[in-house]
């Protein structure tokens, strides 16, 4: 979302207007006045007054970095918690969660793929989320999709504890039909 304005002296300059990181909104969520967008090509945040956009390709720099995501492409499934932490997977990136209400926003990475997706890596099904939702304990739930179905199945159900860590997936073995 670009303005493109030509001065009269025939001087053409750019100005990014405030906006979601794209127009392919996928997935909506709300922190107090908040609002929290997953989209294609990154995520958003609307405080009311102003956008700020994690672009996809706008990758961290350096290890360790906890400032931003590691490559928020393909942000198709995301969850705004109890707690005011966001979680979000970039398909086939990273699952990473983020706390953003002092100066500085504070990332976790749960799953690390590799900055450019790799879907041979065995934990790019954990970063395929889809769905989500949190239950009445402040348990965390991912249903975790696939970007190649004949080659990759989905992982299935991951569960996260009210402390944000990780538990396990809950898949066929557990009862669960219709995964593969």
């Amino acid at each position: 979302n670009f303005l493109h304005e030509r001065s009269p002296a025939g001087l053409w300059s750019v100005d990014e207007l405030p906006a979601p990181p794209d127009n392919n909104l996928v997935d909506i969520g709300l922190d107090g006045t908040r609002v929290y967008v997953t989209t294609l090509g990154g995520v958003g945040r609307f405080d009311g007054t102003r956008w700020r956009s994690w672009k996809a390709g706008d990758a961290c720099a350096g290890a360790g970095c906890d400032t931003t995501f590691e490559n928020p492409s393909f942000t198709l499934g995301m969850l705004v918690d109890s707690k005011g932490r966001k979680w979000v997977g970039s398909w086939p990136t990273a699952f990473e969660s983020f706390v953003d209400d002092g100066p500085v926003p504070v990332f976790t990475r749960h799953w690390d793929v590799v900055p450019n997706g790799d879907v041979n890596q065995p934990n790019a099904g954990h970063t395929w989320v889809y769905s989500a939702a949190e239950d009445t304990f402040g348990g965390r739930w991912f249903g975790l999709d696939t970007a190649e179905r004949d080659t990759y199945p989905p992982l299935g159900l991951s569960y996260y504890d009210p402390g944000g860590s990780y538990v396990r997936v809950f898949d066929t073995s557990d009862g669960m039909s219709g995964l593969f």
